[in-house]
Parts: structure tokens; sequence; C-alpha cells
């Protein structure tokens, strides 16, 4: 039961990483879409 405790957070840690550097990713490509319509 011990392991059971620790292990979801592990993987919601992982998780919420993927997440923000998806979200990181996305804003990098607003910012080279505004420049691209920009320049």
């Amino acid at each position: 039961m011990g392991f059971h405790d620790s292990h979801p957070s592990f993987i919601e840690e992982s998780f919420t990483k993927r997440l923000r550097k998806e979200e990181g990713e996305k804003e990098r490509w607003k910012e080279l879409e505004l420049t691209g319509i920009l320049f």
C-alpha cells in the first residue's frame, strides 16, 4: 500500500512537467506566428 501512496504523485509530477513543456512550446509557436505575421 505504501508504494501506491507515493506512486501517483510521481506520475502526476512528470505529467505536469510534460504539460508545462507543451504549454511553453505553444507559447513559443504563438510568438513565432506573431513575428511571422509582423515581419
